[in-house]
């Protein structure tokens, strides 16, 4: 059963409570508001609306209309409300109008009646399930959406600090000691959904579960969802509907860093599109079985967060922000919950228009375009991106190397339309004699890196092993230095690494830091850049394996 393995969390709607009149007791209602009377004439009173209609599985119509009121006086009251069904709220019908020689005012709607058991209502624009993990003691974990479906924590294990304010802690082991178990109806008449959350891995254990959710008693379960950050070669998410010919399974290749937060999320759209998300990016996209969140339900007292209904290990590490959605998420918004804070500088060119572009982090690295001009619906590529035309247009950086000391990333996507020999992807620095610049167009038109301290250092060259692809398309270009170490990487795979003589990135001042634009005599890069991040931190292989996924 190693190979069913499943991980989702998601909700549906919810109905507000409303007050009930001209309702018995034993009617179980939702009731619709009456609508407005009419306006008179003269100086009438208001009329009043009907009452709401009594609710039911499909909610017969409200109350009838009411009588008009009469010349210059008070509208008629409107009818009661005919009785329904179960759940689902009937509709208040019109509201009793003023005579034609009144003035009254708007007339008052009917009342609503008292709530039935919850129906999915359509897709919500806001979460319908979120565990911030804020309490910080305790067993219970709070729904913060407002829908109602708390978890339980099986021991008090808290992290005092989370992603943002406190957290969930976990510690792996077989059984895990600390895992949250999740009501059910969390995907009742759910088709889509999305589901994310903020992991930073303690001990990358395989098959450790973020979620993993089913219908059933260990043992009998026959429809289950599950997410590992570790199948062996990467992560996994997976539905299983019963029998292994509908097992829709999406993997990525690679592997989550450890004691680093990362925000991972799952899309599962009804048709058997799935993707994960890693940061905000696509790390893998797949149209494969069409297994529903909704066939879970009802979810089972096997439905957990940090556990899996296998004897694997627990999650191993910290846990915050647990969201789910009843549809899916547009790239951009999941990028939003990616929000970096200070971890990397995210600059997506997708303005589209005036001369700025933001950065999506803390670390305010904005960019400046200097006669460059946006290309909306780049090919291949998301939203816009920024055109050079290799002549004098380029891009400034705020300051994209502030803080980093003994290691950094670089990383963004690339397409050169005509090379040219010297023509400069970056060039960051402060005098002639403090800069590190990367070309597409180097000794032999390959990728190459230039790393120029303050002598007596010597300079560092690390060049690519092939030419740069001069095909017109977009490849994903990243530099990573890790202490003693500058390695370049070429559309995920490393190209090119070289030792260096000293910790290279004390540069000093960095007031010309340009993309497209070299500090000396070179041509200026022709063609189209996009997604920028820099980070004082030197990503891991699979990290930039993650980023060159498209």
């Amino acid at each position: 059963m190693l190979s069913k393995r499943s991980l989702f969390l998601f909700l549906t709607g919810s109905i507000g409570l409303l007050a009930l009149t001209n309702c018995s007791d034993n009617d179980i209602v939702v009731g619709a508001a009456g609508n407005s009377g009419s306006d008179g004439s003269d100086a009438g009173s208001s009329a009043k609306g009907g009452s709401a209609g009594k609710s039911g599985s499909t909610g017969s119509p409200g109350g009838a209309t009411g009588e008009a009121g009469t010349p210059d006086g008070e509208g008629g009251n409107g009818g009661s409300g005919n009785e329904a069904g179960d759940s689902a709220g009937g509709t208040g019908n019109v509201s009793g109008s003023g005579a034609a020689s009144g003035n009254g005012t708007i007339g008052e709607g009917g009342s609503g009646g008292e709530a039935g058991a919850p129906e999915p209502t359509g897709p919500h624009q806001n979460p319908i399930l979120k565990y911030n993990f804020d309490a910080g003691s305790g067993l219970v974990v709070l729904d913060v959406a407002g829908s109602g479906l708390n978890a339980t924590l099986s021991t008090n294990s808290w992290a005092s600090t989370g992603r943002t304010g406190a957290g969930l802690a976990l510690a792996g082991g077989i059984p895990p000691a600390a895992y949250v178990t999740v009501p059910p109806g969390i995907f009742k008449n759910v088709k889509s959904t999305t589901i994310a959350a903020w992991v930073k891995i303690g001990v990358d254990l395989a098959w450790s579960r973020i979620f993993d959710f089913g219908n059933a008693a260990s043992g009998t379960e026959t429809r289950f969802m599950y997410l590992t950050p570790n199948n062996g070669t990467g992560m996994r998410f997976s539905t299983y509907g019963g029998a292994d010919t509908r097992e829709s399974t999406i993997t990525t290749s690679t592997l989550l860093p450890t004691n680093i937060w990362k925000h991972v999320a799952v899309t599962s759209e009804e048709g058997g599109k799935r993707a994960i998300y890693i940061d905000g990016h696509p790390a893998a996209r797949a149209t494969t079985v069409d297994v529903t969140p909704s066939e879970l339900e009802p979810l089972g007292a096997n439905s957990w967060l940090g556990k899996s209904r296998f004897p694997d290990a627990g999650l191993s590490g910290t846990m915050d922000d647990f969201t789910v959605y009843d549809r899916v998420l547009s790239p951009a918004e999941i990028a939003t919950l990616a929000y970096p804070k200070a971890d990397y500088s995210r600059l997506a060119f997708d303005e589209a228009s005036g001369t700025v572009s933001a950065d999506a982090s803390d670390r305010a690295v904005n960019a400046t375009l200097n006669g460059a001009t946006w290309s909306s619906g780049v090919p291949g590529l998301s939203g816009a991106a920024v055109q050079l035309n290799g002549v004098d247009q380029f891009v400034t950086l705020n300051n994209p190397l502030s803080g980093c000391t003994t290691e950094a990333t670089i990383a963004l996507w690339v397409k050169q339309e005509t090379s040219q020999p010297w023509a400069r992807i970056l060039d960051l620095g402060g005098t002639s004699d403090n800069f590190m610049f990367l070309t597409p167009a180097g000794v032999d038109g390959k990728l190459q890196l230039n790393i120029h301290a303050t002598p007596p250092i010597v300079e560092t060259v690390v060049t690519s092993g092939s030419a740069y692809p001069t095909d017109g398309a977009w490849h994903h270009v990243a530099v990573v230095i890790s202490g003693l170490v500058a390695s370049l990487y070429i559309d995920g795979n490393v190209s090119g690494n070289t030792p260096l003589p000293v910790t290279p990135l004390v540069l000093g001042a960095t007031n010309n830091n340009w993309l497209g634009k070299s500090r000396f005599p070179d041509p200026y890069f022709k063609g189209a850049l996009d997604e920028l991040r820099v980070s004082c931190r030197a990503f891991t292989s699979d990290e930039i394996k993650n980023l060159a996924f498209h």
